[in-house]
């Protein structure tokens, strides 16, 4: 027992130590960068960001994801909106050349959490309290090898946050705020941790988080997103799922010495060799079929009595003659 849990701890830790984030087989290298176009308006706040598909396939645009935090004293999540941006993107080859446009735009949804205080960085209060999504809605792709989806201008935005009443917005006590001073001001964009970058394998009911690789030999990127606060998603262990089936099989050494008057010693060895077992389930449903045999049914005939013959008629009775006297009578 104690050996199959070293072997489970073993595959654990080897699934920890693994930063590329590998599914199905496949590697995952993709990376998101994040800039800002020096927006000066109060009451939004303009979202750009470049994703990179480093993999060695295409992928859907709507199936990446881009998770951030924002934060407010007097609101929750149902007092945020946001304004979505149509026509703004493209896709460009490794050589920055167009390869088609976006149509589409990103859709945003809210969810409430708890507030946390991630500390100062970029002259950003990175507080953390109420969650935003962002998805792409178009049915376009971006090939592997290193294609770019960015946006089509430096001064676009794929999407802008906004108070629901549109009142002004505190843009530097954000966990996600684009005005950080550490973020680039084009389309080149520079890695950024307060901007998560996620991909789903099924077209949207799982969604798994990114170690980011910045090239296509799977360079981990060191400031891929975090969860508040600095829950590093490369250092967490969890773009690897590794689930063992472990079946004992004993394979028994035998060995005997015996002297004149002495016993057998017998040494076993047991090998322990984990297998992968697939158990199918059968489910049999008897079918009975009942089959009735008719009983003929035998009629008795009643056979009549047979017909008397005609009485026979007896002739006249004979007349005796006159008895004869003895003579001794």
């Amino acid at each position: 027992m104690k050996k199959i849990l070293m072997i489970i701890l073993a595959l654990s830790l080897s699934a920890a130590a693994i930063a590329r984030t590998t599914y199905g087989g496949a590697n995952w290298d993709f990376d998101l960068k994040q800039f800002e176009n020096g927006d000066t308006e109060t009451n939004t706040m303009k979202f750009q960001f470049t994703i990179i598909n480093n993999s060695t396939f295409t992928a859907k645009v709507s199936d990446f994801r881009v998770v951030g935090y924002v934060r407010s004293t007097t609101r929750t999540a149902s007092g945020f909106a946001y304004q979505a941006n149509s026509n703004q993107g493209e896709v460009v080859n490794t050589s920055n050349t167009w390869q088609r446009g976006l149509a589409g735009s990103f859709v945003v949804s809210y969810s409430d959490g708890t507030e946390q205080n991630c500390g100062n960085s970029g002259g950003v209060d990175h507080y953390a309290k109420t969650k935003f999504t962002a998805r792409y809605n178009g049915s376009e792709s971006v090939e592997g090898g290193g294609y770019k989806v960015r946006l089509s201008s430096d001064t676009n935005s794929w999407f802008e946050l906004r108070y629901s009443d549109w009142s002004n917005i505190n843009k530097l006590d954000d966990y996600s705020s684009p005005q950080d001073s550490s973020l680039a001001t084009t389309r080149d964009g520079t890695q950024h941790k307060y901007l998560r970058l996620e991909y789903s394998p099924d077209g949207g009911t799982t969604w798994i988080a990114i170690c980011e690789s910045t090239d296509t030999s799977g360079t981990t990127d060191t400031n891929s997103g975090v969860y508040p606060c600095n829950g590093v998603i490369c250092a967490s262990g969890d773009t690897a799922t590794i689930t063992p089936t472990i079946t004992k099989t004993a394979t028994p050494t035998i060995t005997q010495t015996q002297t004149a008057g002495d016993t057998a010693t017998i040494t076993p060895t047991s090998t322990i060799t984990p297998t992968s077992t697939i158990t199918p389930t059968s489910t049999i449903t008897p079918t009975s079929t009942i089959t009735l045999t008719p009983t003929p049914i035998t009629t008795r005939q009643i056979t009549p009595p047979p017909a008397y013959k005609t009485p026979v008629i007896y002739k006249t009775p004979i007349a005796y003659k006159t008895p004869i006297r003895y003579p001794y009578q």
